[in-house]
């Protein structure tokens, strides 16, 4: 299952938020990927000292999330691996083609005064983790079956997205069946006037719904959402088919 926040107001922080925009799109590996990275980093450290409670377990969700991979391999020398293809270089003190050098303790260095600081490894032998990231189903699958591994979280205990976010907003968040990454972009994809130079936002959301036709939904449910008293939560009571409830919004500028 997947989960749409639907916007339930024209009134709110930015006037083009218009009723019924879909304003943000959690699928299977998204919701997923929120909290194995609460597990792994925000929810592993110390909060008095800042320290990883389980530096392997943090540095397990870093190496599988991140594109690179650099170790030191001495004073003077780092390998740059890219995990996504296989491939290393060395860097060094001295001058590549671009006349660019390679200052290892200072690059180390700088990375150490995060708090926390996110460089693995022991002294003299830092490993650090960077550029790009990706959450796909290998990634959720290897991550996930470390989480089970080494703490007593499960997987299927976390299926929808964590409540909270959606406290800026009036709004409705519902259960969808699952969608891709490339469906979760469409959904948050606004509408542009591509022929302005540079393009112009025409609206925030080219899809929305019509929350107050939603089957199921009861006269009192509805009169509810906005009250800023009452929590309408119907995510567990009702599952909606996004094909049946999106409508793709005519192609025309907001006044």
């Amino acid at each position: 299952m997947a989960e749409l926040m639907i916007k339930t107001s024209d009134n709110g922080l930015d006037p083009q938020w218009r009723d019924g925009d879909t304003m943000l799109a959690f699928n299977n590996l998204r919701i997923h990927n929120v909290y194995a990275e609460m597990i792994c980093r925000s929810g592993n450290l110390d909060k008095d000292d800042g320290k990883w409670i389980d530096e392997a377990l943090a540095e397990m969700h870093f190496a599988t999330m991140y594109q690179y991979k650099t170790e030191r391999l001495s004073k003077t020398e780092v390998r740059v691996t890219n995990q996504w293809e296989s491939k290393s270089i060395i860097k060094n003190g001295v001058p590549n083609e671009h006349g660019n050098v390679m200052h290892v303790d200072q690059f180390f260095r700088g990375r150490l005064l995060s708090k926390p600081h996110l460089v693995f490894g022991t002294p003299g032998a830092e490993v650090y983790y960077h550029g790009r990231s990706r959450y796909l189903d290998a990634e959720d699958t290897y991550i996930w079956n470390q989480i089970e591994a080494r703490t007593n979280k499960r997987k299927v205990d976390y299926n929808s997205y964590p409540k909270g976010i959606e406290d800026r907003f009036q709004n409705l968040v519902i259960t969808v069946d699952d969608f891709d990454n490339a469906t979760w972009s469409d959904l948050e994809s606004a509408v542009y006037d591509e022929k302005a130079d540079p393009p112009v936002m025409l609206k925030k959301r080219k899809n929305k719904v019509d929350w107050r036709n939603l089957p199921g939904l009861t006269a009192e449910m509805i009169a509810d959402v906005n009250k800023p008293d009452v929590e309408v939560d119907i995510r567990m009571d009702f599952l909606f088919t996004r094909s049946q409830i999106i409508e793709i919004k005519p192609m025309v500028a907001v006044v």
